[in-house]
């Protein structure tokens, strides 16, 4: 897989977390056509990156995304 594929994956994850419906790692895993490892690395990429994801009852997670004007869209902190 090329680092271009893997980053289209990253920002696919960002965008189906951030829509309903909370989806699981098993829809997740199909959705990008990966495997469930993956799924659980990209989440943890992202929440490393200062993103907040939630995860519901069921193992649902979600992503609720607010941006302000002086907000970033990755921390350089991390």
């Amino acid at each position: 897989m090329t680092d271009q594929q893997k980053l289209y994956r990253v920002f696919r994850l960002i965008q189906l977390l951030s829509q309903p419906p909370y989806r699981t790692v098993a829809q997740l895993d199909k959705l990008l056509e990966v495997n469930p490892r993956t799924v659980y690395r990209y989440i943890n990429l992202l929440e490393g990156l200062g993103y907040n994801i939630d995860k519901k009852d069921g193992g649902r997670y979600y992503l609720f995304l607010e941006f302000k004007e002086d907000q970033q869209l990755i921390n350089p902190d991390k």
